[in-house]
């Protein structure tokens, strides 16, 4: 997946800058701006295959099958990034 290209839906923007991703909020800004969330490469994946609407087991088998990584590792990262997704979205 291409990280270097601004990647947005639904008022969220990616931006990689000083080697990590930031998701900026387009939804806010002036007294409501919310500070961008910052992620690493595979957070930026996450987020790029929510947009797309992968659910949750899809975005799994995809990162488990891109960093060839233990299925229980790659099932808690993604659990907690989406979570943490869910939280920054609702702030």
């Amino acid at each position: 997946m291409d990280m270097t290209k601004k990647y947005g839906s639904n008022g969220y923007e990616l931006r990689k800058a000083a080697g990590l991703y930031w998701l900026l909020d387009l939804h806010r800004s002036g007294e409501h701006y919310k500070p961008p969330l910052a992620m690493n490469e595979m957070g930026a994946e996450i987020f790029k295959y929510r947009q797309l609407g992968d659910n949750e087991e899809e975005i799994i088998r995809k990162i488990g099958s891109e960093y060839d990584a233990d299925v229980e590792t790659v099932k808690r990262d993604v659990t907690s990034f989406l979570k943490k997704l869910k939280e920054y979205e609702t702030e």
